[in-house]
């Protein structure tokens, strides 16, 4: 839910809400601000798997070309499924067991505001767009903290990992383009975060440090794809719009 004005050039919006920048679908590198919700991933459409966001927004448009700048000032961290819920995450690289803990949440500073803006201009056939990010990675890291005995399912002692999904700030560059022929579309998209963070593990699990350190460094993401609507069944949805609103009406 959010607050809207929106004049001759401009849109003001203020409240809880969701940014999709970037052409490509599902995944895309350059939108930075919703943290996604895995619980029942793969069940939900894509407009359900990002979170909304408390933020303001101001949009600038005018013929093709527009310009958006955000501000969120609260972090808000991505939803997992609980250990004894279907959809939890399976992680099986390790030789112990693991178990996820509770998310390890930012705290409401000035450093972990996100904001951002995207500028985004239309040539012909082409849309492109550049736009800048920081604050939270929308993406938790998976952060071996200790290890825990507890029971397992035939009441036996066993040693489990405890993971933590963790929150880091980021900042970020991205480029992404719509090349638009009519019926088929094709999307290109890449971001650069100059400070995504890793979990640095030994080779030899008795060697491992834990809490596991976490390190920065460089990461790159591009998405490429194409979008074709095919004929027959475009028409055919056009057929069916025509019918229920012909038996509404």
């Amino acid at each position: 839910m959010y607050l809207s004005y929106e004049g001759d050039i401009a849109r003001i919006r203020i409240g809880n809400q969701i940014f999709q920048w970037g052409s490509a679908n599902t995944y895309s590198p350059t939108s930075y601000f919703n943290p996604y919700d895995t619980r029942e991933f793969l069940v939900r459409s894509e407009d359900e798997i990002f979170m909304g966001i408390p933020s303001l927004s101001l949009l600038l448009a005018k013929n093709s070309n527009s310009l958006e700048f955000v501000f969120a000032p609260i972090p808000v961290s991505s939803r997992n499924a609980l250990n004894t819920s279907f959809w939890s995450v399976d992680i099986d690289n390790y030789i112990l067991p693991v178990q996820i803990t509770d998310s390890k949440e930012l705290d409401i500073k000035a450093k972990n505001f996100a904001y951002g803006a995207r500028a985004s201009a239309l040539m012909g056939p082409l849309e492109g767009s550049l736009s800048v990010f920081h604050g939270p990675d929308n993406l938790q890291l998976y952060v071996p903290i200790g290890t825990q005995i507890v029971k397992d399912d035939e009441g036996n002692n066993e040693t489990v990992v405890m993971i933590e999904p963790q929150s880091f700030v980021v900042n970020t560059v991205g480029l992404d383009f719509n090349l638009n022929f009519g019926d088929l579309s094709f999307q290109l998209e890449t971001a650069l975060i100059f400070d995504k963070r890793g979990v640095m593990l030994s080779d030899n699990i008795t060697e491992t440090e834990l809490p596991a350190p976490v390190e920065k460094s460089k990461f790159y993401a591009a998405a490429l794809g194409f979008n074709y609507v095919i004929p027959f069944f475009s028409q055919l949805y056009k057929l069916r719009y025509h019918l229920i609103v012909k038996l509404c009406s």
